[in-house]
């Protein structure tokens, strides 16, 4: 299983910046959909926003979304236990 967080877009024809509005921590986890279909066609400006090479065209939906894979858990908590601050 595994979680999925995404903020979803409209192009323009001219819009190629886009921001990411969820955390991650990999950026292998962050992926871009045209039209429902994968694409490699971008970079990460910063991390909080992702370029595009080209403006996707107007009225394609650009979704950008994050995976994370739940099997493998970046840290290990136990019921019972505290988290603190520090």
């Amino acid at each position: 299983m595994a979680y999925t967080i995404e903020t979803n877009y409209v192009g323009d024809g001219d819009t190629v910046i886009f921001a990411i509005t969820f955390p991650f921590i990999n950026r292998d986890d962050v992926f871009v959909q045209l039209d429902g279909s994968l694409t490699t066609d971008f970079f990460f400006n910063n991390e909080t926003t992702i370029q595009m090479n080209e403006a996707p065209a107007m009225g394609v939906d650009v979704r950008i979304f994050r995976v994370t894979p739940s099997e493998f858990l970046k840290a290990d908590f136990f019921p019972g236990s505290s988290i603190r601050a520090q």
